[in-house]
């Protein structure tokens, strides 16, 4: 994926960081695909430590939809500490 699509992303998270309330993730190659998180080009690092302190909803798309690749999305986006509503997972 182009670097300025990731310098935009960046620039706008920082300006509306905020506002922000919730997010739709997913990973791909630079595409629309919605593989797990992780198994793309998105550098996850980043946007993590931009959203640092982040206490909205997150929906996490993952195509096509398995227990194991929502599984590992979770533990991917939050590894020290997995949600409730996903320990049945």
């Amino acid at each position: 994926m182009s670097q300025s699509i990731f310098r935009l992303r960046d620039s706008l998270i920082n300006q509306f960081r905020h506002r922000i309330v919730g997010l739709h993730v997913h990973d791909n190659l630079g595409d629309d695909e919605h593989k797990r998180l992780g198994n793309g080009s998105v550098d996850w690092k980043s946007v993590k430590e931009q959203l640092k302190g982040f206490n909205g909803l997150v929906t996490i798309e993952s195509v096509p939809v398995r227990k194991e690749d929502l599984r590992s999305s979770v533990r991917y986006s939050k590894p020290k500490q997995t949600p409730d509503i996903f320990k049945d997972l």
